[in-house]
C-alpha cells in the first residue's frame, strides 16, 4: 500500500468519524429538546394539579365551616366522640 493510499484511507476514516460525531450531536440535541418539552409539560401538569387540589381544600374548608356554624353542638359532639374513639384505638395494647 502506498503512502497516498494510506493517506486516502486515513482521510476517509476521519470523514466517517466526523459524520458519525455530527449524527451523534444531532441526536443528543434532539433528545435534549424533547426532554425540555416533556419537563415543561410535566411542570404545567403539576402546577394545574396543585391548583386543583388547593381549590378542593378550600371548598372542603368552606363546607366544614358552614356545617360547624349551622350545627355547632352536633359537630362538637362528633369531634369529641371521634377523639375518644381514636384515643381508645391507640391505647389498646
Amino acid at each position: 500500500m502506498s503512502k497516498k493510499e494510506i493517506t486516502q484511507h486515513v482521510t476517509a476514516a476521519g470523514d466517517e468519524l466526523r459524520a458519525a460525531a455530527d449524527i451523534a450531536l444531532d441526536d443528543a440535541r434532539d433528545t435534549q429538546r424533547r426532554l425540555r418539552i416533556v419537563a415543561r409539560e410535566t411542570g404545567e401538569k403539576v402546577q394545574d394539579y396543585i391548583a386543583h387540589k388547593k381549590e378542593q381544600a378550600h371548598d372542603v374548608r368552606v363546607k366544614a365551616e358552614s356545617t360547624i356554624k349551622a350545627r355547632p353542638f352536633a359537630t362538637t359532639a362528633a369531634a369529641f366522640l371521634g377523639g375518644l374513639l381514636l384515643g381508645r384505638l391507640l391505647r389498646r395494647d
